[in-house]
């Protein structure tokens, strides 16, 4: 192969590289959560030492949780829960504290920089623990587990955010997928 062939071949491919960016290619795809910063570690958000169960249900009639990733976070039975601490899964800034919308309750939403957020829902009217703009550390108690926007029973609804999509929760190493139901024993704030 000659110079000038090796050369015309080089230049072919960079063309060709040119025209599928712009016209759709790589250059111009949708932003997607992949493009989030590295994901924090996210810690269980109860109290050290503490095994709660995470479930990002479907029911049996095909009923997704809303939004779907999200994950429902249950200590005991019932109301059991009620009233137990809520922590930051990791440190940010708390970006909204109070009524939040559509059935969400109470809730809290934490940013955490580079595309990530969390959000904390259905807490105990009369115990949110920070309010907006506050800067907190991993394991800050933010509320109490209620039931707080209509919700039959208490539990901690909760969803992990990256670039403004709710995403599979990650929480200590262990990922939830849709329909997955995780024990998980708490090492925030130990």
């Amino acid at each position: 192969m000659s110079i000038l062939s090796g050369r015309a071949s080089r230049i072919t491919l960079g063309l060709a590289v040119a025209v599928a960016t712009l016209s759709g290619g790589v250059a111009s795809a949708a932003p997607t959560a992949e493009l989030a910063g590295t994901r924090p570690a996210f810690k269980a958000p109860f109290q050290c030492g503490t095994q709660w169960r995470g479930s990002a249900w479907t029911w049996s009639d095909g009923h997704q949780h809303s939004p779907l990733k999200s994950v429902d976070w249950n200590w005991g039975s019932g109301n059991d829960d009620k009233g137990k601490l809520v922590r930051a899964s990791a440190g940010g800034t708390v970006e909204f504290a109070g009524d939040g919308p559509g059935g969400y309750g109470k809730m809290v939403l934490i940013r955490h920089g580079n595309g990530w957020k969390t959000r904390y829902a259905h807490l105990l009217v009369g115990s949110l623990e920070v309010s907006a703009g506050q800067s907190i550390n991993q394991g800050k108690v933010i509320g109490k587990v209620g039931q707080s926007g209509g919700q039959p029973s208490s539990h901690l609804h909760y969803e992990q955010i990256a670039d403004g999509n709710v995403v599979d929760a990650v929480v200590q190493g262990v990922r939830f997928d849709p329909n997955d139901v995780h024990y998980i024993t708490s090492t925030n704030a130990c």
